[in-house]
């Protein structure tokens, strides 16, 4: 048995993840999800997951923790509502700064019409791909969290207005609709 198995973990990740483990540590790896693996017990009493892993009811009286490795934790309210839940956590500062440049990346992408620029680059082909730029339009940011208040910050960077919507405003810096 492993003293913690790590779901949703993909190969560069378990790199770092090895590199940080304490000295005897017996740690598992998969990159599937709880459900996918199949396990009909959990293989480790402390488990660590992604987004996406549901842990199944048979395993709630043998898991004493879990760790989602994601900012939010949402995901993991409905365990709290168990007569002796595990010890659940989350990272508050994981990655979102990167999520929140993915999201610019994709969008930008959008704007640009990047798929249809790569789709024509080897006949050069230009019609159809003027693209639009982030300058004076608007972006709503739809959940003003961590992750959401850096995307506010990257619109307002490509000279953006940006309006967020969120039932709980927290940053004294988003004008929220």
């Amino acid at each position: 048995m492993h003293d913690v198995m790590f779901y949703e973990a993909f190969a560069e990740e378990e790199q770092a993840l090895r590199h940080y483990l304490p000295t005897g540590c017996r740690a598992g790896f998969s990159a599937q999800t709880v459900q996918a693996s199949g396990a009909a017990a959990p293989p480790a009493p402390l488990i660590s997951i992604r987004t996406q892993s549901i842990l199944p009811q048979s395993w709630h009286p043998h898991v004493r923790g879990l760790l989602a490795r994601t900012t939010g934790y949402d995901h993991l309210r409905p365990l709290r509502l168990l007569d002796r839940p595990p010890a659940l956590a989350c990272l508050p500062e994981y990655c979102s700064r990167a999520v929140a440049e993915q999201a610019a990346l994709l969008w930008l992408a959008l704007l640009r019409r990047l798929p249809a620029q790569l789709a024509q680059w080897t006949t050069f082909n230009r019609d159809g791909l003027t693209g639009g730029e982030c300058a004076r339009r608007t972006l709503a940011v739809v959940g003003v969290g961590r992750i959401g208040h850096d995307i506010v910050q990257i619109g307002r960077g490509l000279g953006m207005k940006v309006m967020g919507v969120d039932p709980v405003p927290r940053h004294a810096d988003v004008t929220y609709r």
